[in-house]
């Protein structure tokens, strides 16, 4: 489950922010299971991405169990803080990751569009 927040009235992806986008765990994930479903979704995306930035995120992330929330707040400066369950686990300041980890559920090239549409109707 996902849910975007912004207080932008003509939200628009990319370019609007601030946005917290926050995952809603129901089953156990570890956070190899998370790099590996990035890279893929970014390689059915056709998106650029560096290897690195799948290295920075799996410094970042803990185990996951159920009822856990991940959540990633981007500033209106395009820096990001990636959160678990409401507790900073790192920051990042390359707009260009943010843009592909947010394009995951929010790109156009989205591989679950009825998720994005869901997501962008529903933002507060």
């Amino acid at each position: 489950h996902a849910t975007l927040e912004s207080p932008v009235a003509d939200f628009r992806f990319p370019g609007s922010a601030p946005l917290r986008l926050t995952l809603h765990y129901h089953h156990n994930v570890k956070p190899q299971q998370i790099i590996d479903a990035t890279r893929e979704q970014w390689q059915r995306q056709g998106a650029r991405f560096d290897e690195a930035w799948l290295h920075r995120l799996q410094q970042c992330l803990p185990a996951i169990t159920k009822g856990d929330r991940l959540g990633l707040l981007v500033a209106a400066d395009a820096s990001a803080e990636l959160d678990f369950n409401n507790n900073t686990l790192c920051r990042f300041d390359d707009r260009d990751f943010i843009t592909a980890f947010v394009g995951i559920w929010l790109g156009e090239n989205t591989t679950e569009p009825a998720l994005r549409a869901a997501l962008l109707g529903r933002k507060s």
